[in-house]
């Protein structure tokens, strides 16, 4: 069951953890690094990331959290694996922190929503089988195997929670707040990103998420 909490800004790895992991790097290659950072959490490795690597880095993630390392995601364009874990990521965070508000709009979606086959063998009871695979995701106990499937999953769940906006307005307005990102602004961004994480999931069967 996952635990109401409040969720970190991620954080920013300082020189020294950068370099416990993989040496001295050059901003310029930030794309790198968020890709390889991405396979790792899929026990995936490189000539960047090596087993050893993989294994420090999910120590780290154990200490520290995955918001260590989630930031280096952010600005990864959309169809690929690190820009899709990030959407992934501040979607899990937003229902973790406001698991109440998350909840009633999932209930109210599930109502409102017209489901299609997908979505209807994995709406019931959901919401939360699904956010604690997210943290097996991003506690690197996933593999690239179970990728498709969690992308697709979470895909549907947030159209699901899109159609059961209300007017009393429970969506993250304050543009300061840690997740106010376009994945949890509004409902209208919610299916967009919904579509992105489809299209990912598309990608990721066929081998080309990259």
């Amino acid at each position: 069951m996952v635990e109401n909490r409040r969720p970190r800004r991620p954080a920013i790895l300082t020189p020294a953890q950068t370099e416990s992991l993989v040496g001295d790097i050059d901003p310029a290659q930030e794309s790198a690094l968020a890709h390889a950072c991405a396979w790792a959490i899929l026990n995936v490795s490189d000539s960047t990331f090596g087993p050893e690597v993989i294994q420090r880095l999910h120590e780290v993630i154990a200490t520290e959290g995955v918001d260590i390392i989630a930031h280096i995601w952010a600005r990864s364009p959309e169809f690929t694996l690190p820009g899709a874990l990030w959407r992934s990521y501040l979607f899990h965070e937003w229902c973790v922190r406001d698991l109440h508000v998350v909840t009633r709009l999932y209930e109210l979606g599930l109502q409102e929503y017209d489901l299609g086959e997908y979505e209807t063998r994995h709406s019931a009871g959901s919401l939360n089988a699904l956010l604690n695979e997210l943290e097996h995701l991003f506690a690197g106990q996933l593999t690239d195997d179970d990728l498709e499937n969690l992308l697709l999953w979470t895909s549907s769940v947030m159209r699901i929670i899109a159609a059961g906006n209300n007017p009393e307005g429970s969506w993250i307005e304050d543009i300061t707040d840690p997740l106010a990102y376009p994945v949890t602004l509004r409902s209208h961004a919610l299916v967009r990103t919904a579509e992105e994480l489809e299209r990912s999931a598309q990608e990721a069967a066929h081998g080309r998420l990259e």
